[in-house]
């Protein structure tokens, strides 16, 4: 999308014909759309709209817009007007399901969600926001669209993403267990749980599950920096359960650890951190020196 991006800037900056800068315009709401540039997506389509008129697609490009910057009632209309205008398709349908659960009518998102998957059986967003807005007593109807994904390690983290952002538990849980029944020693079923943990308030039980999560990947081959995410994950938790030295003292890479542990405290709180740090190397110089 960058690259597409400053092409199509250097075509707006050209002194084009109406018609031309029109689709330039277009162009650019889309490429912004795929940069998460929400503000210049509906900037663009505003300026479509004064050099080209009524252009259908306008509507679910805001409607994605909309969605994204978590202004529903805004992406119900645009996603309304879209269908009205062209007609219903799967994109545009989950648009009005994510719309409608972000207004708390999940009842009524499940139609348009439905549809989504009945043409598209593997689309992970339509998927997860099924599970979303399906009751509890429900969300087995999800389980057999889990099982038609091909690479459901992979799907595992695009629809956890998805839960994590809309913060439901509940929906993540489902699918941890879903892919648990296939591989429970995955090292993904221990960092989700944790993930599921820290979205019910449990930090502690989190730390625990990335500590699971860490201990598997020391079998994996697996680039460092994509490990980093784990670790991170870890060290978070034992922060929020007050547990900054603990971690600190477990890391591997304690210059790492510390670095991230200390990032968001306070200069008196990392000085406490340091000081704590320096009384715990005392007493363990001491100790040894003792029993020399």
């Amino acid at each position: 999308f960058d690259e597409a991006h400053a092409l199509l800037q250097e075509l707006e900056a050209a002194d084009l014909p109406d018609a031309l800068q029109g689709l330039v315009q277009l162009m650019l709401a889309a490429a912004s759309l795929g940069r998460a540039e929400f503000d210049d997506v509906l900037r663009h389509a505003a300026e479509v709209e004064e050099l080209s008129g009524d252009v259908p697609l306008l509507y679910y490009l805001r409607a994605v817009a909309y969605n994204l910057r978590g202004e529903h009632a805004q992406a119900y209309d645009q996603a309304r007007r879209y269908v009205a205008s062209v007609d219903e398709d799967p994109d545009v349908n989950l648009e009005l399901g994510r719309a409608l659960d972000g207004l708390g009518r999940r009842a009524e998102a499940l139609a348009p969600l439905r549809k989504t998957l009945a043409v598209e059986p593997v689309d992970y967003e339509a998927l997860a926001y099924l599970a979303l807005c399906l009751p509890d007593r429900e969300r087995g109807e999800a389980a057999p669209y889990f099982a038609r994904l091909e690479d459901r390690a992979s799907s595992l983290t695009d629809i956890a993403e998805v839960c994590i952002a809309e913060e439901r538990a509940d929906a993540l849980a489902f699918f941890v267990d879903l892919f648990a029944k296939e591989d429970p020693d995955f090292h993904d079923v221990a960092y989700y749980r944790g993930q599921v943990a820290l979205l019910r308030g449990k930090p502690e039980e989190a730390a625990q599950a990335f500590a699971r999560a860490l201990e598997r990947l020391k079998a994996v081959d697996m680039d460092p920096q994509e490990k980093t995410l784990y670790v991170e994950a870890w060290l978070d938790a034992m922060a929020a359960s007050g547990k900054h030295l603990a971690a600190y003292e477990q890391a591997s890479d304690k210059v790492f650890a510390f670095r991230h542990l200390a990032a968001d405290l306070s200069l008196e709180k990392k000085a406490d951190l340091l000081m704590d740090l320096v009384g715990r190397a005392g007493k363990e110089a001491s100790l040894l020196h003792a029993r020399r």
